[in-house]
């Protein structure tokens, strides 16, 4: 229960646009194409950034989240680039909190959600401590 107000907390401050700065909120950040692992902590924010370019329709899609971790947040953010400049690509980020110890599989879908034949299925261990 405490995790769960915790991250209804962290939600909230993060749809704000606040910074959170406290340890016991500390986080991991992965950053890449294809992640293989993620290691989290229980209680604290870990976040998973992965290119992805939805001018093409493509997204990131949570296929399957393991039950060790509670998903918080997830969001685009475009490259810079030149003013004027369509079609440009970016990062989906995934915000994560560790909810009990373990290894387990999150699975994620990169494809147009309309047209299940261009899914392609990532599997990224999770280990929580």
């Amino acid at each position: 229960m405490r995790i769960l107000i915790k991250a209804a907390c962290l939600s909230m401050a993060l749809l704000a646009g606040s910074a959170i700065t406290s340890t016991a909120m500390a986080s991991t950040t992965m950053k890449s194409t294809a992640p293989q692992t993620l290691n989290a902590e229980v209680g604290k924010l870990a976040h998973i950034s992965l290119e992805a370019n939805p001018t093409t329709g493509y997204t990131w899609m949570v296929k399957q989240l393991p039950s060790n971790l509670i998903l918080i947040d997830g969001h685009y953010q475009e490259n810079q680039h030149e003013e004027g400049m369509v079609g440009v690509g970016g990062h989906y980020t995934y915000t994560f909190i560790g909810q009990h110890a373990g290894t387990a599989k999150l699975q994620l879908i990169y494809g147009q959600s309309f047209d299940k034949s261009s899914w392609k299925t990532r599997t990224i261990t999770v280990h929580v401590k």
